[in-house]
């Protein structure tokens, strides 16, 4: 082959650039494929980080100035003004807990910090309300939980960050063509024309299996019951229905592959806590479809 001809072949190839960075409560890694210089891609990177950690900040039940915590400690009906991120997460959770009649609920986390899997938090009102009333109230930048119930955002944000890190990363590239995977402890998002496998982990026991999905342009989420001790000695998962405060006992691994990961994100515990039919439902109502593992590996079920 002459070098010329060489040459343009080289130029052509899209060169893979990785970095992973501990966020989130997990690991997160980005890949970008792209015939930029290195320096240009990498910065690109950095912004996708940022991005994710600015959803970490707004969000994050654990720490005490981010906007859910601010929410989490003031009365209901009492106007708390947030990031415009944080109320369009609060507005997606709404419309989540009114498609899933209730069983998408953020208010879980007095729930979860009661059993041990988050800790208490303190300076809060005490707990009485009607959990037909979907969880917040919303006027632009303006929100108001409507009971007196520990909010967590667990369920969704880090799938909106995900979201978030994408988007940025398309936006500051430009029009130009390149392929990028966002994933983060197994929520992900890819776009470009690269078709991967993304590998799902089953726990099975003490141990676990890896399940394998060719995927192209898509989000991507993961939720398993993982059973454990609980603060009170009785063995528990982190998924739990509420009102009745009861948690899934069944080992359960269920994929969710949606347009958007935030989508993706939330509907994987509508399909672990609601009966098939709703399930089936509000995945339609997403566009979105999930497969169903046993606590054995086995596949259960696929929902469209």
């Amino acid at each position: 082959m002459a070098s010329g001809a060489l040459s343009i072949l080289m130029k052509s190839l899209k060169r893979r650039f990785r970095r992973l960075r501990p966020l989130l409560g997990t690991y997160v890694s980005i890949d970008l494929w792209g015939e930029e210089e290195g320096k240009r891609i990498h910065t690109i990177m950095t912004a996708g980080f940022e991005a994710m950690a600015k959803v970490d900040r707004l969000m994050s039940y654990h720490r005490p100035d981010s906007d859910l915590t601010r929410l989490n400690r003031a009365q209901p009906n009492e106007w708390i003004k947030v990031d415009p991120a944080t109320a369009f997460v609060f507005q997606t959770a709404n419309d989540m807990f009114s498609a899933s009649q209730g069983i998408f609920d953020v208010r879980c986390g007095g729930a979860l910090a009661k059993a041990g899997i988050l800790p208490k938090m303190t300076n809060v009102p005490d707990n009485s309300f009607d959990y037909g009333e979907a969880p917040v109230k919303i006027k632009g930048r303006w929100v108001c939980k409507t009971s007196t119930e520990v909010m967590d955002l667990g369920g969704i944000a880090k799938g909106y960050a995900v979201d978030c890190a994408g988007q940025l990363m398309r936006d500051f590239w430009g029009k130009k063509s390149f392929t990028g995977i966002v994933n983060a402890g197994g929520d992900l998002k890819s776009w470009g024309d690269r078709v991967f496998l993304s590998a799902v982990k089953i726990p099975i026991g003490e141990t676990s299996v890896l399940k394998s999905f060719k995927a192209k342009s898509i989000a991507i989420a993961t939720s398993s019951v993982r059973v454990g001790l609980g603060a009170d000695d009785l063995t528990l998962s982190a998924h739990v229905k509420m009102p009745s405060r009861e948690f899934l006992t069944d080992s359960l691994t269920v994929t969710v592959f949606a347009k958007e990961c935030l989508w993706a994100d939330a509907l994987t515990k509508i399909v672990l806590l609601a009966s098939p039919t709703l399930a089936a439902r509000c995945l339609s109502l997403y566009n979105a479809r999930a497969v169903v593992f046993a606590g054995d590996g086995r596949l259960e079920s696929v929902v469209n």
